[in-house]
């Protein structure tokens, strides 16, 4: 048997009757929502580490409600839940207003999304209209947002651009870069090209302190070189180290052959 939901008092004329209606009412707007309390992203601070996400909560019972705010790295892609980061609210026992509450939530994308995470992620945040993430539930809308946890770029110092040298085994000198997010310690690749381009067909040599750490050095202190261990210059334990300079000294059978070359490098991070 089918449960009745409503009961209605009155009677039904067989034929209708000719009414003559006056003006309208002014009219009022109503939203027929999944459930009781609305959720919106204003803002997002920060791109790298823990970034902090501001939002509201609006729910005209002025209930409590909690969230679980989400990630995906593509805009209809699975989404995933987020990790807490240090600061902002937590995730339940929430408060609303039928204005609108403002809370935050930081969001620890190292442990989500990796160390050396570099490109563009979607976040939304789902509310429930109770604690504990029961009762119904409404979306905000996914919002795109750039996340670079990788770390930033060394300077080469040398050898300076325009030198020219018969030595075929030069010594490469960079700075040591800030690792930017979590804990990390750093490696340093290199890449050497007959063409500004660094096309692939272009690269002659490619030098990895992650895989060989032969000919890598990090200066310890104002004037120490110091051999990379395994794990690569230990920033995480020493920050001091960060603009410090790291050297690669090309080994014989890397030699390079004569001709104009093109320099780069790039450091990366190894959470720890």
């Amino acid at each position: 048997m089918a449960t009745t939901t409503s009961q209605s008092v009155g009677t039904k004329k067989a034929a209708a009757q000719s009414v003559t209606y006056g003006d309208y009412s002014s009219s009022v707007n109503f939203e027929v929502t999944q459930g009781d309390c609305k959720v919106s992203i204003t803002s997002v601070t920060g791109d790298y580490g823990d970034i902090t996400i501001a939002y509201t909560l609006e729910d005209d019972r002025a209930g409590t409600a909690s969230i679980k705010p989400m990630w995906a790295t593509s805009e209809s892609g699975a989404y995933s839940e987020m990790t807490k980061g240090t600061g902002g609210d937590a995730k339940t026992t929430l408060s609303t207003s039928a204005s609108g509450t403002a809370h935050t939530f930081v969001w620890d994308t190292v442990t989500d999304l990796g160390i050396d995470h570099k490109g563009k992620v979607w976040i939304k945040i789902r509310a429930y209209d109770r604690d504990n993430h029961i009762g119904d539930w409404m979306e905000s809308g996914a919002l795109p947002q750039s996340i670079d946890n990788a770390p930033e770029a060394p300077t080469i110092t040398s050898p300076s651009a325009g030198y020219f040298d018969k030595n075929t085994t030069p010594q490469i000198i960079g700075t040591i870069p800030d690792p930017k997010a979590g804990n990390s310690d750093l490696h340093i690749k290199i890449q050497i090209a007959t063409d500004s381009a660094f096309n692939d067909d272009d690269i002659e040599q490619t030098y990895e302190s992650r895989l060989d750490q032969t000919g890598f050095e990090y200066q310890d202190g104002l004037s120490t070189w110091t051999a990379f261990p395994e794990t690569g210059i230990p920033v995480s334990s020493d920050p001091t180290l960060i603009g410090n300079s790291w050297r690669y000294t090309i080994q014989t059978e890397f030699e390079l052959t004569e001709s104009i070359k093109y320099i780069r490098a790039a450091a990366g991070g190894l959470g720890v």
